[in-house]
């Protein structure tokens, strides 16, 4: 019986690390080869494509256009994309997609462009994908070809499901084999808690002698449970001292929650308590996230003194942090030229969408003047926003109180497209833009989510400032979109044209009627 548990245990030892290195072994060998086989044949498609797009450069004698070589990639593409490899082209300056096309001019993947700029060429390896890229140097085309890694991997996964099957049923059959073994450990467990029980409360001696039956693999087993006992005894001892210290110091929780009295004011800093202190420090509520970014700042940097850098952005942010704290709202971070507002914190707004577009609208007004009247570094600011409503996690992290949640990084995206269609607040809250009819806005485009599972979604632009002749723009605008949306480009040409001409040029119809005159032409 003794020998039996031993030779048990070493057994089950020796099969769970024999099968957890059988499926170490699986998974690493499997991976690296066939990430290896992929990534190769993947770039040899894609100089096999740029191969056929020079080929064709070559074959037009006195040269090709922009958009003749646009059509070339789509071609190439088109003709090799499959099941096995999908392909992707797109503006390297832009990330404007060329492949696969969509008319709504879809954005390439953020993180495919970011990894892409690293050099001319190379392997692609992100969570989602694996693949290779080229970029082209005339036009700045950048060409990816790559294989999701769901399909990728998918028979390796199912390799190491079978696997672990198999580890689970062995270990069960071991398990049967000697049912006497959990029989045996659940009375040594009780004669453990007996001992630590009676150790730990003080109301016995540990007995000296062990219980027989256990066997003498047990012996070592008791002997330092016994140890163990002692000194659990003597740690609540000590223990019992540190308690009474805490619960003197419980007044000095109020003094911490005092290190971010710049977020609380006084009045509501001194009802909060022991009970209610997570009111403060942990919560989720509804919020709005304001991403301010001034475009084009690094550019000029190297060519000012760094205390002009730092005194103009620090009134920038002085600014930002008198406004945000009066109108109920944070700097939840900043990096130099970008940084993120959040409104309704900490204590919920139900106001907080349109307090978030108020002080739009002034730093508009202040970045104008400072442009004008108090320019130190000589440099023309131009400010872009995004802003977007949800529900967020609020509370202390580390040494301060911060924000966290997606509604942070949809505000960020939205100021991605506040700088695409050079305007200056987009915001995706379409409920929130119902609620204030006084914020004039207009349906900017229907672009892609990041998620791919989700629909597509329009974004808005605010009209932070009021001209003559909004009202009309406003429904041309929306009557031109709709218009090329449903795929009558010559409507909605004629349409962005009026809006462009009324309000002495429109960055986002200038847009759309490159879009219309490329679809008709195409």
């Amino acid at each position: 019986m003794r020998t039996g548990l031993k030779l048990t245990v070493n057994t089950l030892s020796v099969v769970i690390i024999f099968l957890s290195l059988t499926l170490a072994g699986v998974y690493l060998i499997y991976t690296w080869d066939l990430t290896r086989r992929q990534i190769g044949f993947h770039r040899e498609t894609a100089k096999f494509v740029l191969t056929i797009v020079d080929a064709r450069r070559a074959a037009s004698g006195d040269g090709m256009s922009a958009g003749e070589m646009t059509d070339a990639f789509y071609a190439a593409s088109e003709y090799f994309d499959s099941d096995d490899i999908r392909l992707l082209a797109f503006f390297s300056k832009t990330g404007e997609r060329i492949y696969p096309f969509s008319t709504t001019g879809t954005m390439a993947d953020r993180s495919v462009i970011e990894n892409t700029k690293k050099s001319p060429e190379g392997e692609l390896r992100l969570e989602d994908r694996i693949g290779y890229y080229v970029a082209y140097p005339d036009p700045c085309v950048t060409f990816v070809v790559y294989s999701m890694a769901g399909d990728l991997f998918r028979y390796r996964n199912e390799l190491l499901y079978i696997l672990v099957g198999g580890w689970i049923l062995c270990i069960v059959f071991i398990l049967l084999a000697e049912r006497n073994v959990l029989v045996r450990w659940r009375y040594l467990l009780s004669e453990l808690r007996t001992r630590f029980d009676a150790g730990s409360l003080r109301k016995q001696k540990e007995r000296d002698k062990i219980s027989p039956g256990y066997g003498p693999e047990a012996v070592e087993i008791l002997t330092g449970f016994n140890r163990l006992i002692r000194g659990s005894a003597s740690l609540l001892s000590s223990l019992e001292g540190k308690l009474k210290e805490c619960m003197k110091k419980r007044e000095n929780l109020k003094k911490l929650v005092i290190l971010y009295r710049k977020y609380v004011d006084d009045e509501t800093l001194l009802g909060y308590s022991e009970e209610n202190i997570t009111e403060v420090t942990s919560r989720r509520q509804a919020v709005c996230s304001l991403a301010v970014e001034l475009v084009g700042f690094y550019e000029h940097i190297g060519d000012l003194y760094p205390q002009v850098i730092t005194d103009e952005l620090s009134r920038l942010y002085s600014f930002l942090k008198g406004d945000a704290t009066k109108n109920g709202g944070i700097i939840n971070f900043s990096n130099g030229p970008r940084l993120n507002l959040v409104f309704g914190v900490p204590g919920a707004d139900e106001n907080a969408f349109v307090r978030a577009v108020e002080t739009a609208g002034r730093l508009l007004q202040w970045v104008d003047n400072r442009n004008k009247v108090d320019n130190k570094s000589g440099i023309r600011w131009k400010v872009r926003m995004g802003l977007s409503c949800g529900t967020a996690v609020t509370g202390t992290v580390g040494d301060s109180y911060t924000v966290i949640g997606e509604v942070c990084e949809s505000a960020h995206r939205m100021l991605g497209h506040a700088r695409y269609y050079n305007v200056s607040l987009v915001t995706d809250s379409e409920g929130e833009l119902v609620r204030y009819p006084a914020v004039r806005f207009r349906k900017l485009d229907l672009v892609n989510t990041e998620n791919d599972s989700l629909p597509e979604t329009y974004i808005n632009e605010i009209f932070l400032v009021r001209d003559g002749g909004i009202e009309q723009s406003i429904k041309l605008y929306s009557h031109g979109l709709e218009m090329f949306l449903e795929g009558r480009y010559e409507v909605a040409l004629y349409d962005f044209k009026k809006v462009n001409k009324l309000l002495g040029g429109d960055p986002p119809s200038q847009l759309f009627l490159s879009r219309c005159e490329r679809m008709i032409r195409g």
